[in-house]
């Protein structure tokens, strides 16, 4: 049975964590080749889920005390990378900008769930969603706007025990922080890709744009 980690080692884990973070503002969730979290957390590289690591207990203790500090998007290799309050600005700079390389594939579907996300004052909880039924599942349609940015996105934990996905407009969640001045998106491009210029194959979004297949993507 995994063992409870002290205190200790949650602080010294979450201190090796954000000097990574302050001095790049990115840091992979989980990687076996660049860095991240859990390789920090554990001093090892993870392989599989991290949950089936004999110190889940340590990164799951350890990511709870850094949610406060850090934004979660599908930012590097389409994965879930962890964002310092200091690439805050450029990421929601990109975010929001709507260029090509987000919407461009984006199916039908995909879209009217984003336009829904767009017009709802509050975070959309996706098992509350009515799509057409000839939609692709919705958990699928969310997967395309998280790595196209186009939506922020959290889990909640249900009283059935199920784990939901919500989607919220950056619009709404920019409102809820502190206020946040933007740079143009072509500033906050160059600011996110210097951040990983010397990572081997990085993959931001808008360097190998995403595409829909079939007929739904006309």
């Amino acid at each position: 049975m995994p063992r409870e980690p002290g205190r200790a080692e949650v602080v010294a884990a979450l201190e090796r964590i954000q000097v990574a973070l302050a001095q790049r503002g990115l840091l992979l969730l989980q990687d076996t080749e660049l860095p991240a979290a859990t390789t920090l957390i554990v001093g090892e590289v993870v392989r599989g889920s991290w949950w089936a690591h004999p110190q889940n207990a340590l990164v799951y203790d350890t990511l709870l005390q850094l949610d406060a500090e850090v934004l979660r998007v599908k930012l590097v290799r389409g994965k879930v990378t962890l964002v310092a309050r200091s690439l805050w600005p450029p990421l929601l700079s990109m975010a929001r900008s709507r260029e090509a390389w987000q919407l461009q594939g984006l199916s039908a579907a995909g879209r009217r769930l984003l336009g829904l996300v767009d017009a709802a004052p509050a975070p959309l909880r996706l098992d509350q969603v009515t799509l057409p039924a000839a939609a692709d599942a919705p958990r699928e349609l969310a997967r395309q706007l998280e790595q196209r940015l186009l939506v922020h996105s959290s889990d909640v934990h249900t009283e059935s025990g199920r784990h939901v996905k919500v989607l919220e407009s950056w619009a709404n969640w920019q409102l809820v922080h502190d206020p946040i001045e933007l740079p143009a998106p072509a500033d906050g491009r160059a600011m996110l890709e210097a951040a990983v210029v010397d990572w081997p194959k990085p993959r931001l979004p808008w360097q190998a744009p995403l595409r829909t297949r079939g007929p739904s993507a006309r």
